[in-house]
């Protein structure tokens, strides 16, 4: 499903489909970062997202995500804004078309901001709770993003 995940046009319909698979991974216990939600998690990623969409594009999917499985959204939303070493792995890229030919290999300075603004924003306006963004550093966050 990731190879999916490189052309923008599938991007929403194989991103929902992953928030419902990972919406039943928190139910299920599944461990530390199950396949549904790593994968989503990788396609969003700000710093080396997984698929060609822009970075607009990447952020509608996230509020997609919110207002339909908002535990899931909430869960990668504050994913995308911690502040430390973090891991990613790329996913698959399609060889039979041309869907993941125009990956951008770096994400500029702007563009991480500019993601991680709107990450906080889309957190904040769908209630995520006061008490989940308090665990969070804001001054570490704003000054290394």
């Amino acid at each position: 499903m990731e190879c999916l995940a490189w052309n923008p046009t599938r991007l929403p319909r194989v991103s929902l489909i992953r928030a419902r698979l990972a919406a039943h991974e928190a139910q299920d216990g599944w461990g530390w970062d199950p396949i549904p939600t790593g994968s989503l998690k990788a396609v969003l990623n700000w710093w080396i997202p997984q698929t060609v969409a822009t970075l607009p594009q990447r952020l509608e999917i996230l509020e997609l995500v919110l207002k339909r499985y908002p535990d899931v959204g909430r869960r990668i939303g504050l994913d995308q804004l911690q502040v430390g070493p973090q891991v990613a792995s790329y996913s698959y890229m399609p060889l039979w078309s041309d869907d993941g030919s125009r990956a951008e290999e770096a994400v500029s300075r702007q563009q991480r901001c500019e993601f991680v603004r709107e990450t906080a924003r889309l957190l904040i306006l769908v209630g995520v709770g006061l008490v989940e963004l308090d665990h969070l550093d804001w001054a570490i966050v704003l000054s290394t993003h």
